[in-house]
Parts: structure tokens; C-alpha cells; sequence
């Protein structure tokens, strides 16, 4: 779940240090929020798969998983959430 989070806010950084350096804050808000709303979807959509899978590996396997979807879409989640600091900067400063 670290390593996530730390994806997601080196991804701030970055957008926030491109907002204020070209102060193009209508770019951040595409970008961040566009990021946002993707990885929003792929929790959603992972959240759909376990309810109906479970953490078997695949529909025609029984395997367990080695990472747990609950926990691959808190990932996505935590991202999400990261993402959506710039784009609400970036949309009250365009």
C-alpha cells in the first residue's frame, strides 16, 4: 500500500511543481482529475470482480490469489484520493 501512495504523490508533486512553474492550472485539473477518475473506475471495477470471484485467481480455477483484490483496489483508492488534492487546486485556481 506504500508503494502506491508514494506513486500517487510523486504524481502531485509533479503536477503541483507544473501548475506553479507554467501556472497553467486548467492542465493540472484535466490531468489529475482524468487520473483520478481512472483509477476510481479500476477500484470499482476490482471491488465488482472479488464480490463475484472472490480471490480466486481466475472464473475457471480455484487458485488463491497472491495479492488480494480488497487490497488492490484500496491501492487504486488511496491513489484516487491523492490525485484529487491537485485537481481541486487546479479547478480553484484556473
Amino acid at each position: 500500500m506504500r508503494k502506491s501512495l508514494i506513486t500517487a504523490l510523486a504524481a502531485v508533486l509533479v503536477l503541483f511543481s507544473y501548475g506553479f512553474g507554467t501556472s497553467r492550472w486548467d492542465h493540472v485539473w484535466y490531468i489529475a482529475g482524468g487520473l483520478g477518475l481512472v483509477c476510481a473506475g479500476n477500484a470499482l471495477f476490482i471491488f465488482i470482480d472479488k464480490w463475484i470471484l472472490g480471490d480466486k485467481g481466475r472464473f475457471w480455477t480455484n487458485k488463491e490469489r497472491s495479492v488480494s483484490r480488497s487490497h488492490e483496489a484500496m491501492q487504486y483508492w488511496i491513489a484516487a484520493v491523492a490525485l484529487c488534492i491537485p485537481a481541486m487546486a487546479g479547478l480553484l485556481l484556473k
